[in-house]
């Protein structure tokens, strides 16, 4: 790890980093606790070089390798290897907003989870604040196979959806493939999926 500190903060006698250098780091980020968190830590910029993370989600574990690239509280810009294929993360937060997109390119779906078969590929353009959240994704496939399904050869959805902690709405969707072309270019006010609510 590298620090850079602030001389003028140095001169006023206190100790401020300016930024972060973090080379070789290993993350570990589960989503069931992270999201439960209500604001996020003031930290400087880091910047990551050849990281690499473990992300998990119940019980489904990702890993995530030559992490690089720049995080702050106001802007991000990452790119990594994940499932064989690329991922690149960009987002500025502005009047606190965050707004950006994350494109994946050649993601092996059998290295996610038993059963999946085939390559895709991932446009997701989101915006997030204390309010809630929307987003839209452009997912496409080929070579497709679902569990307990029969291949579905090349496949492409398009979602459209705004949500909060409590709720996701389905604005409009559209799903297209060799068995299924299923398009609704409406709102879908009756489509509400509802969070689970677990006691603790």
């Amino acid at each position: 790890m590298t620090a850079r500190f602030s001389p003028w903060y140095l001169l006023l006698g206190r100790l401020e980093i300016k930024d972060l250098t973090l080379k070789n780091p290993h993350f570990t980020i589960d989503f069931e606790k992270s999201t439960s968190q209500e604001k996020s830590p003031q930290f400087p910029p880091i910047r990551i070089e050849q990281g690499s993370a473990r992300l998990i989600y119940k019980t489904h574990v990702v890993d995530v390798f030559n992490i690089r690239g720049m995080l702050s509280n106001t802007q991000a810009k990452l790119d990594a290897d994940v499932l064989g294929g690329t991922l690149t993360i960009s987002a500025a937060n502005l009047l606190q907003t965050w707004r950006g997109d994350a494109i994946a390119s050649g993601i092996d779906l059998s290295r996610l989870d038993t059963g999946y078969e085939g390559i895709s590929n991932l446009n997701v353009v989101f915006k997030k604040n204390e309010q809630g959240y929307e987003f839209s994704a452009d997912v496409a496939g080929r070579n497709l196979k679902l569990p307990q399904s029969t291949s579905l050869g090349k496949a492409r959805l398009i979602l459209n959806a705004h949500g909060n902690k409590e709720t996701l709405d389905i604005d409009k969707a559209a799903f297209k493939s060799s068995l299924i072309d299923a398009t609704v270019q409406q709102s879908l006010p009756d489509l509400r999926i509802r969070a689970m609510r677990t006691s603790t």
